[in-house]
């Protein structure tokens, strides 16, 4: 249940992406909640809200201080843990951009930009993130960490 709760807000950590043809480098943090759906022997499905910030690494970058809101479906077992997750993203200047993660693991992970609104329109890309940092739990279904990703992306027109 941790490692599900820390990889909803890895999606947040693969939202920034770089200006065409660069890489860029993102850090957040963000916090958590989980519940699970349904049991099945030792298979647990569940699903994690989670809302965070996102920095970009040298602060300043196109995607600087934006915020993020996901929703994952994960589900953990003996055999291993799988998540998914959808963002939305908002920079300060209010134009939201999609995020999606997915992976069997938090220390590795994959994201991509499945759209965007205003001048993200057409977007597209996507790179690796990984979650650093787990804090303790609030409570048995809230908890918090810190994730930090790179990537790359395109703008359509």
């Amino acid at each position: 249940m941790k490692a599900a709760v820390a990889a909803t807000g890895i999606l947040l950590a693969c939202s920034m992406p770089a200006h065409a043809n660069e890489v860029s480098e993102a850090h957040g943090c963000f916090t958590s909640e989980a519940m699970v759906i349904d049991r099945a022997g030792d298979v647990v499905i569940g699903h994690s809200e989670v809302r965070g910030v996102t920095d970009s690494t040298p602060p300043g970058a196109i995607w600087d201080k934006t915020t993020h809101h996901c929703r994952s479906v994960w589900t953990s077992s003996k055999a291993g843990y799988e998540f998914s997750n959808r963002c939305t993203n908002v920079d300060r200047d209010g134009h939201k951009f999609f995020t999606m993660a997915f992976g069997s693991s938090l220390k590795a992970f994959k994201w991509v930009y499945v759209g965007g609104t205003g001048k993200y329109a057409g977007i597209s890309g996507g790179g690796d993130a990984s979650i650093e940092q787990v804090y303790p739990r609030a409570t048995p279904t809230i908890g918090g960490a810190c994730w930090r990703g790179k990537g790359s992306y395109t703008l359509g027109k």
